[in-house]
Formats: C-alpha cells, sequence, structure tokens
C-alpha cells in the first residue's frame, strides 16, 4: 500500500504516484508525523532485518546474517540513536529518538503488534538504554544539549535524577548544595517543565557559598530564555555573566521581556554590554 504525507499548502494537484492513502496535514503537524514514521521504520528495519538506518553501507545477506548476532539487542539501535541526536548541531533528530525510544515499550508495541512483530531473537533491555543515556548526560556539560536527554528518560518511565532535584527544591537547600553537571541539567529541565510558568524567574535562589553568581547563571541560561522576567537583582553577577548572558540571548529566540540587573559588579564592559 502507498501511503503519502503532504502537507496542506505543498499537496501537487496531480500526483504522480496514486496513493492509497493520501495525508494531508498542517505543516508543523506533517514534520512532527513524518518523523514518527521515520522512527517507525527504524524500528522495524532493525528487529525485521537487523538493518542499522544509521550505517548507509550497502549490507549483503552475509553481513546480516553477522549482523543477528552483533545486534541481538534494539538497545544497541538506541544507543547509535542517541549518539546520532547529540553529534546534530540543530537538533533535527531530538524528536525522532523520543519516537523510536516510545516505539519500544509494551504498551506501544501492543497498539502495534501487527506491524511490530520480532523475530524473538532481538531483544529489549530498557535499564541498559536508560544507563545509557545518563551516562551521556553525566559527560555532556552543556545543559541546553541535555534537555532532550531528560525527555527520554521521562519517555522511558525514568525520573531518578528528576526526583533527586525536586528533593534539593522543597528542601530549599538547593543552593548551599554543590551541584553535578548531569544535576544541573536535570534542574534546567525540572524547571522548563514546571507546571509553574515562567513569568518571572529569580536567579537568587540558587546562588550559594557552593555556587556562585556567574556559574549559575551560565548553567541556567536555557531557563532564563524561556523566562519573560528575570530577577538578577543584587546577584553578584561580573562581567563574565553578562557577557554570558548578552551572547545568549543574541544568538537565540528569547521569551524575555523584563531584566533587573541592578546592584551588581557590572564593569564598563559589562554595563556596554547590557545596554546593548
Amino acid at each position: 500500500m502507498n501511503f503519502i504525507v503532504y502537507t496542506l499548502k505543498d499537496r501537487p494537484l496531480d500526483p504522480v504516484v496514486d496513493p492509497d492513502v493520501v495525508c494531508l496535514l498542517a505543516p508543523g503537524v506533517a514534520g512532527v508525523f513524518r518523523k514518527h514514521l521515520a522512527a517507525l521504520y527504524a524500528h522495524l528495519s532493525f528487529t525485521k532485518t537487523y538493518i542499522d538506518v544509521f550505517d548507509q553501507t550497502e549490507q549483503s545477506v552475509f553481513i546480516k546474517v553477522l549482523n543477528q548476532k552483533k545486534y541481538n539487542s534494539i538497545s544497541n539501535l538506541h544507543q547509535r540513536a542517541v549518539d546520532e541526536a547529540l553529534r546534530s548541531k540543530n537538533g533535527h533528530l531530538d524528536l525522532f529518538l523520543r519516537f523510536l525510544l516510545g516505539l519500544s515499550l509494551e504498551f506501544n508495541q501492543s497498539l502495534l503488534r501487527e506491524l511490530l512483530t520480532q523475530t524473538g531473537s532481538c531483544s529489549y533491555n530498557k535499564e541498559e538504554t536508560v544507563e545509557f543515556i545518563k551516562q551521556k548526560i553525566r559527560e555532556n556539560h552543556s545543559s541546553e544539549r541535555s534537555i532532550n536527554l531528560f525527555y527520554c528518560l521521562n519517555e522511558l518511565g525514568d525520573d531518578s535524577l528528576m526526583q533527586e532535584i525536586q528533593g534539593y527544591l522543597r528542601s530549599g537547600q538547593i543552593a548551599e548544595t554543590k551541584l553535578s553537571s548531569s544535576q544541573w541539567s536535570a534542574l534546567v529541565y525540572v524547571l522548563l517543565t514546571s507546571e509553574q510558568k515562567m513569568d518571572e524567574f529569580n536567579l537568587k535562589q540558587f546562588i550559594g557559598a557552593q555556587n556562585p553568581a556567574d556559574g549559575v547563571l551560565q548553567k541556567l541560561l536555557p531557563v532564563i530564555k524561556e523566562s519573560r522576567s528575570v530577577q538578577l537583582r543584587d546577584c553578584g553577577v561580573t562581567d563574565e555573566g553578562c557577557a554570558a548572558l548578552a551572547s545568549a540571548l543574541r544568538s537565540n529566540p528569547s521569551h524575555l521581556r523584563k531584566l533587573d540587573m541592578s546592584f551588581n559588579k557590572l564593569g564598563a564592559s559589562g554595563f556596554y554590554l547590557y545596554c546593548t
């Protein structure tokens, strides 16, 4: 059966191929749907024919037979997909990765049982995939690039890193706690996915002896960019923190409309960056 997805804008009046099913979607929805289909194709290719879609080399029947031993777990495909998504500079594989991980869950497999019938020798260890993603979070010092990995953990039903951070937030001790890079990434994810609207963000609640102002500011830049109002008053921000903030706000879309940086340690260069 032929299946073609068109956006409402680019659909042809007289398509060359006469498909059995034509799906007309709004551009944004069509993009998401195509990534879901791509994830489904990657999953089926691996579980049915042991083909890794990330391997562009042409595979012979002999190689496919060898791959039955090499790729005996879907976790191998997941790990390759995670690495490819992290290498992507524009994040175009992020949503694809989350769909791919979700397809391996038992609930989703039961919904698509006819399509997802496996060969029996292709196993899946969810914990192995979860631990691999956590390791990548620990290795990745960019909170912004790690956000999608937390969405992946959420897709797989693991919230252990987020629960740890929420415990610090509830206790009010987060400013005095020396956080690891993975914990900072978890904090960014928790704040961005909070049910509370990002109307005003106060950086001071995260600054303490273990967490100097400039470092906290740089680690929480993704949260600042999503906030409408940011309170940095008397936080101890220096020219270094101001430079990082100015660079981030210039190079990326931001919802920020109000920024209070009064009573900080800004020199002439920091003041210039703040004004521009």
